[in-house]
């Protein structure tokens, strides 16, 4: 299985978390739980290979740190999905060339891809998360397994058993957009609740939730130990 993962720990991540956090604390929080997410796929036994794709000169050292392969998102600031539309484009070497011919049906496919995306701000993730999302995978093919955002709205892994079968439709209402996309194209559609890959961290109530769970060992707890969240959480509750 291929895992990709978009980052982008710019200077406009996580504006929603601008009542609390300052713009460069708000890009280390983003760094820490790409980096966690990143440790967790790279732990997991059904991961093979990791593909980032981003701008950022350090989320590009910790993915090549960890043996992923980094695509740089295309430039012009065209969207989260485009980029990884691009990612998936540029790094599909397991199906061969670019003459390689698209799937036509839904029968089963050698040379078929299967791909996990996860975002980059999940920090929760851990290995044996990744991996039951992949068995849970396997035995449907063609299909898609989803992992819904706390919310029940959005969508923050999304398993593929060939990276051909749904282009990338993530954003606000994205759990319903991917399961109309797969409904349209008769796959195996499978909503898998996980509670710790379903807390993305978007607003300060996001932020409160984490603070109370995150392992004080992980670049996640590491970092909210250092901002002072831990001691402070009036200020993430305000």
């Amino acid at each position: 299985m291929r895992a990709l993962v978009p980052v982008r720990p710019g200077p406009d991540a996580k504006r929603r978390l601008s009542a609390v956090l300052a713009p460069e604390s708000r890009r280390e929080l983003a760094l820490a739980m790409f980096e966690d997410v990143l440790d967790a796929l790279a732990s997991a036994s059904t991961v093979a290979s990791i593909v980032v794709t981003g701008t950022d000169a350090a989320a590009r050292a910790l993915a090549e740190k960890r043996g992923a392969l980094w695509v740089a998102e295309p430039p012009g600031g065209a969207g989260l999905n485009v980029a990884l539309a691009a990612a998936l484009a540029a790094e599909g070497a397991p199906r061969g060339s670019a003459s390689s011919p698209p799937l036509s049906s839904n029968a089963p496919d050698e040379f078929a891809t299967p791909t996990l995306i996860v975002m980059g701000d999940v920090p929760l993730i851990e290995a044996a998360d990744v991996d039951a999302l992949i068995h849970a995978l396997r035995p449907l093919a063609p299909a898609a397994v989803a992992v819904p955002s706390l919310d029940g709205t959005g969508t923050n892994a999304l398993a593929l058993s060939d990276a051909g079968l749904l282009a990338p439709a993530f954003g606000p209402e994205s759990l319903a957009r991917h399961r109309q996309a797969a409904a349209a194209r008769d796959l195996h559609w499978l909503e898998l609740p996980q509670t710790r890959v379903a807390l993305d961290i978007d607003t300060p109530a996001d932020l409160l939730r984490l603070c109370e769970t995150v392992r004080p060992d992980s670049a996640t707890g590491r970092c909210i130990a250092a901002l002072g969240l831990h001691s402070d959480r009036h200020r993430v509750s305000a």
